[in-house]
């Protein structure tokens, strides 16, 4: 039997029966006979060897922010797509949060942007499910995607300040810096700030211990050296702590030097005849 009718037939089973008659004995059970069985008639695309897809990286661990590419090898198919039809991908799973990711023909792609879902329940699985045109099906093994805060290990990047000299009970000497940047902030430029806002605080640091000196304040990105007498001369090296609010742990300092100097200046001695002894002396 030969149809072209896919639509009706594909995967069809029908009961025939084949009954054969006795064109010489008409008389009886043995004028004739019958036998049914059943056909099923289908495309021999449902007969095709097929493999599921694969992924070089079944433990793939990408970072929050940044655009994520996984990528897995074809399906491949016994018999050819001109017969049997195209390829297709179905993402299933990493869909926590709608539209977040997609294949990207060979590809998984996806850039989460949120803490929470996507690192607070990470680790996630998925899985690809190909087909080859409205035929065979196959799945690939499960594959576990971590996702990682990198704001967890960001470190701040340096910026130069520039010294600060006065004297003591001088004029008051200063130095700007721009708020400071973190290697999350540069590499996904696009997502500025997304470690959270930074504090700073000027600290000196002697044998492990941090304190505040009180020759320096700061105050919105503004340093400013005001000694007195007391404080110590010479080149004092200062540091701006600079620390991520919401990832406490990531701390780092830059140093600048804090020059303080004794005034010079003078002093006009005017004598009075109060400050001198005269004696007369008689030589004879």
């Amino acid at each position: 039997m030969i149809t072209n009718d896919q639509g009706t037939y594909d995967k069809v089973t029908k009961t025939m029966t084949i009954q054969c008659s006795s064109t010489l004995s008409q008389q009886g059970d043995n004028g004739e006979a019958d036998q049914s069985f059943d056909i099923t008639l289908k495309n021999e695309c449902w007969d095709a060897t097929v493999n599921a897809v694969t992924f070089a990286d079944t433990t793939p661990s990408k970072e929050l922010w940044a655009s994520h590419t996984m990528d897995f090898s074809a399906m491949t198919s016994s018999l050819p797509d001109t017969q049997c039809g195209a390829f297709s991908y179905t993402l299933v799973g990493l869909d926590i949060e709608a539209g977040i990711y997609a294949i990207d023909g060979t590809s998984v792609v996806g850039q989460p942007t949120s803490i929470d879902p996507w690192v607070d329940n990470s680790p996630y699985t998925f899985r690809i499910v190909s087909q080859q045109g409205n035929y065979l099906t196959s799945t690939s093994v499960d594959i576990s995607l971590t996702i990682v805060n990198p704001c967890l290990t960001t470190d701040v990047t340096p910026q130069a300040i520039a010294d600060i000299t006065t004297s003591v009970l001088g004029a008051a000497d200063s130095a700007t810096f721009t708020d400071f940047l973190d290697s999350v902030d540069t590499t996904y430029s696009s997502f500025p700030t997304v470690c959270g806002a930074k504090e700073y605080r000027v600290v000196t640091i002697a044998d492990s211990v941090v304190s505040t000196p009180s020759y320096m304040s700061l105050t919105d990105r503004t340093l400013t050296l005001t000694p007195v007498y007391g404080d110590p001369v010479g080149t004092n090296t200062v540091y701006v702590e600079v620390k991520l609010i919401d990832y406490p742990l990531r701390v780092y300092y830059q140093p600048f030097n804090a020059v303080i100097t004794l005034c010079e200046g003078t002093i006009d001695f005017v004598p009075s005849i109060l400050d001198f002894n005269y004696k007369l002396e008689t030589v004879i």
